[in-house]
């Protein structure tokens, strides 16, 4: 440990989360990253603060706005748009650079579970999955993915005496997932929990850090627009999903749905929506049809009808990839052991699902159940098969309880 506390803290970090890193795994990193920057930053993008076209260049949004966007970003816009007259470093750029950090976790943990060769498999699809859902996705999409898969190895990795630098990373995580989506919420509670109950020292880190980063943006919705959700749109998507009662959308002007009428509005159909299942609570039904589990499950990856140049390659990139995105959900399933990685992850998994289906029509779910089919590959990587078992067991520790475990106490 005297050697490893006289290290640079980067070579501290790498040593304790990206273990038996050498030459070969930085080259295929380098690939990774430049396959991103290639590919991603070249498709076009919604801008972080393009929610249904309520606000475009020059206008910007406040940074306590009501709309659901990723609300720490809109400063950055704002620099982007004033500097280059557009926003390709603040969109297409870097959610190229996010959805390399989600693959280089991907890496990691293949590294760690010593299933490298998995994933270079899923590695295509994985690949398909994000160049295609990032086809006019804003960048929260991809945000939303890392913070949840890094609250994931943190929570599920971290020992219970662990000094301070992890733990403000999970909280810089947990920011991530809350300011993404208004549902992360639903996440961050049940993860600060665990992480309050887990940790045996510097809790107090995560609760006062969680606290000072996310109820600022809670406490000015509620004041401003009378939501503790960061959104003024949550019952027009419960209609979306359900359509009963009233649809708010087409009466307001687009500019109008960040404001306090269009959030009334919405609260007020959400309770009739509310209403109307506890008169009738076979009408959520509808929900879980196996026609709209499909689409939910496993979303057409090409929502935005991305031309191909024909009709075969269409199909082809389609059937392959909701193939693959099936396949991750069996691996995932036969990876599940009664441990911390896969009790969180099916609770996220679950929450996503869920939220998903009751919050939305199923037309954008590509990106939306993006971070999800993230997760859900992430979860895959634990699978293997006997032989492969006795081999990671010959081949050293994989889990973060020896030498690794000590550079991440050393933190």
């Amino acid at each position: 440990m005297n050697r490893l506390n006289a290290t640079p803290i980067t070579r501290r970090l790498m040593s304790a989360y990206f273990p038996k890193l050498q030459r070969r795994h930085g080259l295929s990193l380098l690939g990774m990253l430049a396959g991103c920057v290639i590919l991603i930053s070249t498709t076009p993008k919604t801008p972080n603060s393009g929610w249904m076209s309520v606000y475009a260049p020059p206008e910007f949004p406040q940074l306590f706005t009501g709309i659901p966007v990723l609300r720490p970003w809109v400063p950055v816009e704002r620099l982007d748009y004033a500097l280059t007259g557009n926003l390709w470093l603040s969109s297409s750029l870097a959610y190229a650079l996010v959805a390399f950090l989600v693959l280089a976790l991907f890496y990691r943990e293949a590294l760690r579970l010593g299933n490298e060769r998995l994933f270079w498999i899923m590695l295509a699809p994985l690949s398909i999955v994000i160049y295609l859902s990032s086809w006019a996705g804003p960048l929260y999409d991809i945000t939303f993915a890392l913070g949840l898969i890094v609250t994931l190895i943190l929570l599920s990795e971290l020992p219970r005496q662990v000094s301070k630098l992890p733990i403000v990373v999970l909280v810089l995580a947990l920011f991530l997932v809350d300011m993404s989506r208004p549902t992360g919420s639903l996440i961050v509670i049940p993860a600060l929990i665990f992480g309050l109950f887990w940790f045996k020292c510097n809790r107090w880190i995560l609760f006062v850090g969680s606290a000072v980063l996310l109820l600022p943006f809670h406490i000015m919705q509620w004041t401003q627009f009378h939501t503790i959700a960061l959104t003024t749109f949550s019952g027009s998507n419960l209609y979306e999903a359900i359509h009963i009662g009233r649809d708010c959308l087409p009466e307001f002007a687009r500019r109008e749905l960040d404001s306090l009428a269009m959030a009334t509005c919405s609260n007020e159909a959400a309770a009739e929506i509310r209403a109307a299942l506890l008169k009738d609570p076979s009408a959520i039904l509808s929900l879980f049809t196996p026609k709209r589990l499909a689409i939910i499950l496993t979303p057409n990856p090409n929502w935005q009808d991305v031309d191909f140049g024909s009709s075969l390659v269409y199909y082809t990139v389609e059937i392959f990839t909701r193939l693959s995105i099936v396949g991750f959900y069996v691996l995932a399933f036969l990876s599940l052991k009664v441990d911390r990685r896969s009790l969180l992850g099916l609770l996220f998994l679950f929450i996503g699902i869920i939220t998903t289906l009751l919050a939305h029509s199923g037309f954008e779910a590509a990106r939306v159940m993006l971070p999800f089919v993230l997760l859900t590959a992430f979860l895959a990587l634990g699978a293997r098969w006997k032989a492969k078992t006795r081999k990671a067991k010959e081949s050293g520790p994989t889990e973060l309880t020896t030498d690794s475990a000590g550079a991440a106490e050393g933190l």
